[in-house]
């Protein structure tokens, strides 16, 4: 588990697990869950999680697989 105020995951990086941060951008490939309140997934990203998020961004050419959640009201 990672749990932090910022995560920024490069395109070599990759991670297994839950992650929890008030901002994530991910380039690489994430297996798991993931909380935030600002996420951004970037082109060549791979994403099979389930994802929870006020705001999100997905670039053309990202690999998202999971289920996703919209926690802003």
């Amino acid at each position: 588990m990672i749990k932090a105020d910022k995560v920024i995951m490069g395109k070599n990086g990759a991670f297994n697990g839950t992650m929890i941060a008030n901002q994530v951008t991910i380039s690489g490939n994430v297996k798991g869950a993931v909380q935030s309140q600002s996420l951004s997934i970037k082109t060549g990203a791979k994403v099979a999680a389930k994802l929870e998020y006020e705001q999100i961004e997905i670039q053309y050419g990202a690999h998202l697989i999971g289920e996703m959640i919209c926690t802003k009201t």
